[in-house]
């Protein structure tokens, strides 16, 4: 385990996860990249997205 949730982000770049509990669907996804406060999702329909590592809780990885 590393000792802030943005380096565990940063060690999961391209594997699956869900943050959030996956209630919203724009929070599953493959991570691309963690880069500062930001991390890059894929989700399905193929689109990436930007979240604030800030406003994520929970993450798991199935």
């Amino acid at each position: 385990m590393s000792r802030t949730f943005k380096q565990q982000c940063k060690k999961l770049e391209g594997v699956f996860a869900v943050f959030d509990l996956g209630f919203d669907s724009d929070k599953v996804g493959l991570i691309e990249k963690v880069d500062g406060n930001k991390i890059e999702l894929r989700i399905a329909n193929g689109d990436k997205l930007l979240w604030n590592l800030q406003h994520l809780k929970t993450f798991h990885v199935p």
